[in-house]
């Protein structure tokens, strides 16, 4: 089957090839790479169970330490989702992975907490083993799975 725009096909088994780029949501017309996924029974039972497709969000932002905290310098920021790279909203927000990046990025440690669909509160700190990240600006890069709006 070839279609020049789009398809629609209810079906509850379909094989699609590399490349395939879907409808995420039921809100929405953006067109995403394919993701499969699913949410343990834990998570469905905190967050509620997927009504759309699982999506993944990857994407970076910076904190920085404060340049009197030594080798523990601590920060963190309240970051508000504005929508995924196609700026759709963040629903069912299921989990969160923070990486540091960069210069000095072995030397810090990150934390998550107040996850919600509106976002989250991110906390970086030196882990004792060095002054030098007192000062820096540190690039976080973010993984978040969500369910598509």
């Amino acid at each position: 089957m070839k279609a020049g725009k789009q398809v629609y096909i209810d079906t509850p088994n379909l094989f699609l090839p590399d490349k395939t780029r879907m409808i995420g949501g039921n809100n929405t017309w953006t067109p995403y790479p394919a993701v499969f996924g699913s949410l343990s029974r834990s998570l469905t039972d905190t967050y509620g169970g997927l009504q759309c497709n699982l999506g993944a969000f990857v994407f970076e932002t910076s904190v920085v330490l404060p340049s009197n905290g030594g080798s523990t310098a601590y920060n963190s920021i309240n970051y508000t989702f504005p929508g995924d790279g196609e700026n759709n909203k963040i629903e069912n927000c299921s989990a969160v992975f923070p990486q540091a990046y960069g210069a000095y990025s072995s030397a810090v440690t990150v934390g998550i907490e107040n996850q919600s669909s509106s976002g989250f509160k991110m906390y970086v700190r030196g882990t004792g083993v060095t002054s030098g990240v007192a000062g820096q600006s540190m690039t976080i890069r973010l993984l978040v799975f969500y369910e598509v709006s």
